[in-house]
């Protein structure tokens, strides 16, 4: 292929991602005002001048580019010789007609399976496992493919072979990134690869080895990440995270994949890594861990979407709405949140893939999809909906298997949502709802739990840096208030959030507690309909414009806001907070009188068991002791909603 053939295919997202926007910016900003000059163009390559530099362009492509400058790597130099030959007219570029290019994705797809188990050598089954935790973002001739865990991001360019993918991420996991994306790829057109039959995961948890070693590897990574070798913490977890014998654990897997991400971001000194989440999150999955050498097959520690169903009396529920989910590990899915107006028990019916299954399967097409021999979900939200015979597991889950039936009996009735006993409008009651129904330990619901609540208002969202979150303050009867909190995805369905309240039945949400305290997030709003009731599920559709006196009051709150530059503050870190943060400081220097007076004060507040243990920690200085103190703290902080 010539030379110009090779640049047409470089557009302005490749461009980025072989160098970074910025570069790109000053380059094109360059080219505009003359400072690029063509040397030389032929069969073997091309010379262009650059700002004075002089970049040498080899047939082969701009990755193997070399500038006169004392810049390692791509320069804004590269960029602007490549964007001067590339926007080149066909005529003064190339001799001869170019050929077609192959576009990116039939070049995946045209890849044989042992050619890319050539290319990715040891590599293979883990970046098979890998793979299922990819996003994919097609462009009109390239295609980009990110992962979260490790931080890393693919770009696979049109007529460039596998081996030319431009990539971005650790430098030790290229080969095994850039496969899994090639595979997540070919997965998502339906050509599916298998995992050696030694090597795919069990029915059952995972063997007690490999838990050893998951727990032989948290403690070493206390060290490694409180004394600068944080590194090999990451890429340990991540192999173990993609490891084929892990992944029978969905649960313990995620948590894996989080303590890996957490690592890397100690390693480059990244913002987003708090030392006090970290502890909280490594005790979580050592106590995990240590759970699963006793029960290996505990469908609740080890998370696994296999359930076992049986028959129950015939009932009927309120459906109240439902919420798209993904997981670390690349399971995704839909869950139906359903209400037993009778006694106030939430049940749920879920519809979901695990990693590297069913390559068409999306919550939306989920969503949209028939259920119980019912038109689609969609269709079902907001309606009274009653069961004959239903299938129920142990933990409150509606089979949605083939053979269970339903019918819709109406919609919700606008009456007997508002003055339901179930509605919560106080956030005193909310928490001591959600305190009955968590459970505690390894025992405690790994899923969101739903509440229907009612606000009195809503405020206008913020944006938080750290956790890359928008909250909205929302506030009770009495005043009181907590935080709705949603990713940047989420923000076009619920800009008009505040305008809702006061005027709409209900709201929905599902909260996930963790050490950082309570997380709440909208499902779908319940508005009155003349008598009757409209479910909008916030997942998939556009919360309307409120009423007048709303939308005037939210805009003159937006308005105050930026005039006074106040800012919404959460409440203080309670006591297992405070621990924590003295079990971090412990990690990276010994702390022992500070530690001291924090067992005391655990004492005095009758926290036994945490004052017990960080008595033993004082004693000596062991990671096992600092798990167990630290995993005592995150269950306090979990707890004291």
């Amino acid at each position: 292929m010539t030379l110009a053939g090779i640049l047409s295919s470089f557009d302005d997202n490749a461009l980025a991602a072989l160098a970074n926007k910025g570069l790109l910016r000053r380059a094109q900003k360059a080219c505009k005002e003359g400072e690029a000059e063509i040397i030389r163009l032929d069969e073997t390559g091309a010379e262009v001048k650059a700002s004075g530099q002089t970049v040498t362009l080899p047939i082969t492509g701009p990755q193997t580019a070399d500038c006169s400058c004392p810049a390692s790597g791509i320069c804004s130099h590269i960029l602007m010789a490549v964007i001067t030959l590339r926007d080149l007219p066909a005529e003064a570029g190339s001799a001869g007609a170019t050929p077609p290019v192959l576009s990116s994705r039939q070049m995946l797809l045209e890849i044989s399976e042992a050619e890319l188990r050539k290319f990715a050598g040891s590599d293979y089954d883990q970046a098979l496992v890998l793979a299922g935790s990819a996003e994919r973002n097609d462009e009109e001739e390239n295609l980009a493919v990110s992962f979260a865990t490790p931080e890393a991001q693919v770009t696979f360019v049109s007529g460039q072979p596998l081996k030319a993918a431009l990539y971005k991420g650790p430098g030790t996991r290229k080969r095994l990134v850039i496969t899994a994306a090639a595979i997540a790829v070919r997965f998502q057109a339906g050509i599916s690869s298998k995992l050696d039959t030694d090597k795919a995961p069990s029915e059952t948890g995972p063997e007690a080895e490999m838990l050893i070693a998951i727990c032989e590897a948290i403690e070493t990574a206390i060290g490694q990440v409180f004394h600068g070798s944080a590194s090999l913490a990451s890429e340990r977890f991540l192999d173990l995270a993609i490891s084929a014998r892990v992944q029978s654990a969905p649960r313990l897997t995620s948590q894996l994949m989080t303590l890996s991400a957490f690592a890397d971001w100690a390693d480059k000194g990244d913002i987003r890594f708090d030392d006090s989440r970290f502890l909280s999150n490594l005790s979580q999955a050592y106590a995990l861990s240590k759970a699963l050498t006793v029960r290996p097959n505990d469908p609740v520690l080890c998370g696994t979407a296999r359930r076992s169903y049986d028959p129950a009396p015939a009932i009927s529920l309120w459906a109240l709405g439902a919420g798209r989910w993904a997981t670390a590990a690349g399971a995704r899915g839909l869950t139906l949140h359903l209400l037993n107006p009778e006694n106030g028990e939430f049940l749920s019916a879920v519809i979901a893939r695990g990693a590297g299954q069913d390559p068409f399967f999306t919550a939306r097409e989920a969503f949209a999809g028939p259920i119980w021999g019912l038109p689609s979900v969609e269709t079902l939200t907001g309606t009274q909906v009653h069961f004959a015979q239903p299938f129920l597991s142990v933990d409150h889950q509606l089979s949605t298997s083939g053979k269970a039936r339903a019918e819709v009996r109406g919609n919700l009735q606008a009456s007997d949502v508002a003055d339901s006993s179930h509605l919560i409008q106080r956030w005193d009651e909310l928490h001591g709802s959600l305190r009955a129904r968590a459970g505690t330990g390894m025992a405690r619901a790994a899923s969101p739990l739903p509440s229907l609540v009612l606000p009195e208002r809503v405020d206008e969202a913020r944006f938080d840096d750290l956790n890359q979150l928008y909250h909205w303050p929302v506030r009770d009867a009495a005043g009181a208030t907590l935080h709705l909190s949603a990713p940047p995805s989420r923000l076009s369905r619920l800009k008009t959030l505040p305008q809702q309240f006061p005027g709409a039945l209900a709201l929905l949400i599902t909260t996930t507690l963790t050490a950082d305290g309570p997380t709440h997030e909208p499902v779908s709003i319940l508005i009155r309909k003349g008598n009757g009731v409209e479910a909008i599920d916030l997942h998939f559709t556009t919360a309307p414009a409120g009423n007048t006196l709303s939308k005037a009051r939210a805009g003159f709150a937006k308005q105050v806001r930026r005039i006074s530059g106040t800012v919404n503050t959460t409440q203080g870190a309670g006591f297992g907070q405070l621990a924590l943060a003295g079990l971090a400081e412990h990690c990276r220097q010994p702390q022992i009188d500070a530690l001291e007076i924090l067992a005391q004060r655990a004492e005095a507040q009758n926290l036994i068991l945490i004052s017990d243990a960080l008595h033993q920690v004082c004693c000596e200085r062991r990671a096992d002791r600092i798990l167990k103190a630290s995993y005592l703290c995150s269950e306090a902080s979990t707890m004291s909603l």
